[in-house]
């Protein structure tokens, strides 16, 4: 069941189990932040505000959301607080994340999965 979103607009919202969708995200994270660029960064640190912090105790993990020590965070990235520049950031994280994972020599069932559902997220911009 479908517990992580990324909402592209009004009328177009990605859907995924919620591990992957931390992982999707995580991926363009890293993506994102090898990349010195101030607005590059605020991307990155926006998409870091939707996902918990490495080794968050297991409790207050809930499926939808997390719990930190400020908030409840459910699990939806809004794209629409990004401007037009932050959203072609974006997308071109999401791409560069996408060609990575078709491009590996070794390919599991795992980066199957995440390269398909990365494939329908770009389907949907």
């Amino acid at each position: 069941m479908s517990s992580g979103f990324i909402e592209i607009n009004d009328k177009k919202t990605f859907s995924a189990r919620w591990t992957i969708y931390d992982k999707i995200l995580h991926l363009l994270i890293t993506e994102l932040s090898q990349i010195e660029d101030a607005e590059v960064q605020s991307v990155s640190c926006f998409l870091q505000s939707y996902t918990p912090p490495q080794n968050m105790d297991k409790d207050l993990e809930m499926g939808w959301g997390f719990i930190t020590s400020d908030d409840v965070v459910a699990r939806i990235v809004p794209l629409s607080e990004l401007n037009d520049k932050q959203k072609e950031i974006f997308w071109g994280g999401v791409e560069t994340v996408y060609a990575k994972l078709t491009h590996q020599k070794k390919i599991n069932s795992t980066i199957k999965i995440q390269s398909d559902l990365i494939k329908e997220l770009l389907s949907l911009r």
